[in-house]
């Protein structure tokens, strides 16, 4: 390996490799722009769209909110959509106390308020949240708790919430979408790494790909930003799978920057024994 090639690693240590990014439209470009500056090539092909929804019979739930205890924003997506709702419908949260999943979402939430926000220290999924001692079954029993999130997510938070005994009620401000296919089949094989952020758009990504394509992408390495979302890559066929700290664009660049790095070692180990 020549001098100046080592000397390109080193000061951009993704040099030579191609990523594939798989968020939404309006969601990759950091992403995107991280790689680039680490020296890597991208490529985008979003798994998910993300589209706005409402509709007239979950207007009760606005019209009601501030008299909720608690209201809890499920994603990033959630407060920004939630948010844009609010304003279009001259809504305000004065009464009820904020909660976030994850230091993202929590983030988002302090972009719209200046009321304090519940969020997890540690760990950016409902696990986390329910972990609080704030969502603790003696602290939250009797409470009326709303949801804001987008459809089918996972009901695994309202589930242990009405188990701890509050009631519970969801406002869907978002919807997922599998999103069209813009990538050819020999883009697919010029990928040396793949990332994802959840497991929907994992398996979105794979339905929208023939047979021939998707054989060859289960040997790429795979990026996931959960063990919940690694379990499911593993099911799935994927071979080479690696699992970030968490779905942040940083998460996702440093374990692309580690697994990279690792095999750089391991190629100069070779070629010196």
């Amino acid at each position: 390996m020549s001098e100046l090639l080592l000397t390109a690693q080193r000061d951009r240590p993704l040099t030579g490799l191609c990523v594939l990014v798989t968020r939404p439209l309006q969601q990759a470009q950091q992403l995107i722009h991280s790689l680039q500056a680490q020296g890597a090539s991208t490529l985008h092909q979003p798994c998910i769209d993300i589209k706005a929804c409402f509709n007239e019979s979950q207007a009760a739930l606005l019209a009601a909110i501030d008299n909720y205890d608690y209201v809890i924003f499920i994603s990033k997506n959630a407060v920004e959509y939630g948010f844009a709702l609010f304003k279009q419908t001259a809504h305000r949260l004065t009464s009820p106390v904020l909660a976030a999943i994850g230091q993202a979402s929590s983030k988002a939430l302090a972009q719209h308020t200046d009321k304090s926000i519940i969020s997890p220290e540690n760990g950016f999924d409902s696990e986390a949240l329910l972990d609080c001692a704030e969502f603790s079954a003696q602290q939250i029993r009797a409470k009326k708790i709303l949801i804001i999130r987008g459809g089918q997510g996972r009901p695994h938070l309202q589930d242990v919430l009405e188990q701890r005994q509050a009631t519970v009620d969801c406002l869907d401000v978002y919807q997922r979408l599998p999103a069209d296919r813009v990538l050819s089949n020999n883009d697919f094989q010029r990928l040396d790494v793949l990332t994802v952020s959840s497991q929907h758009g994992l398996e979105n990504l794979l339905s929208m790909l023939d047979i021939n394509t998707r054989t060859a992408i289960l040997d790429k390495i795979l990026i996931t930003p959960s063990l919940r979302c690694s379990q499911k890559a593993r099911e799935l066929g994927f071979k080479h799978i690696e699992t970030a700290d968490n779905a942040t664009d940083d998460a996702m660049l440093d374990c692309i920057i580690r697994i990279t790095t690792e095999q750089q070692k391991s190629i100069q180990r070779d070629v010196k024994s």
